[in-house]
């Protein structure tokens, strides 16, 4: 059986998820003034504040370095502020300023909009089920090493 890399669903799922991130950089970007990587920033850290930078790359899945540019963004526009670990003094706590808290909640019902002009037509567990699903089996993929066929 032969099928062309364009139709394998690893493409077409980078391919899919590359439009949603383009799409939300032109929306978030011109209405909110934020990147992508810094909507992610601002989405953990107002649920989960106060984070330090290492559990920010974590929650987002976007590597140090970015989180590093992206908080430093965030920090210039006084969106986020920076703490003092109690318990780590190498490490700094990072939280929602005022100013990230009001455009948090008013982008919030912004992005709820969004999503559900991409989910008109789903039932929400098969939403859920999808993304279950393809989290198992990418969770499988970096946890079994490649087999080489010849």
């Amino acid at each position: 059986m032969s099928i062309a890399l364009e139709d394998l669903l690893t493409y077409r799922l980078m391919k899919l998820a590359d439009t949603v991130r383009r799409a939300s950089m032109q929306a978030y970007g011109a209405r909110f003034g934020v990147t992508t990587a810094e909507l992610r920033l601002l989405a953990v850290i107002s649920a989960h504040q106060p984070l330090a930078a290492n559990d920010i790359s974590r929650r987002t899945g976007l590597d140090k370095g970015w989180v590093s540019r992206s908080l430093a963004s965030l920090l210039k526009h006084q969106l986020v502020r920076r703490a003092p670990h109690p318990e780590d003094s190498r490490a700094m706590l990072v939280s929602l300023t005022a100013a990230g808290t009001r455009l948090v909640k008013r982008l919030t019902p912004y992005a709820v909009t969004r999503q559900e002009r991409l989910i008109t037509g789903l039932a929400q567990a098969d939403i859920e089920h999808i993304l279950t699903v393809l989290q198992e089996r990418a969770d499988a993929l970096l946890s079994t090493p490649e087999v080489e066929k010849k």
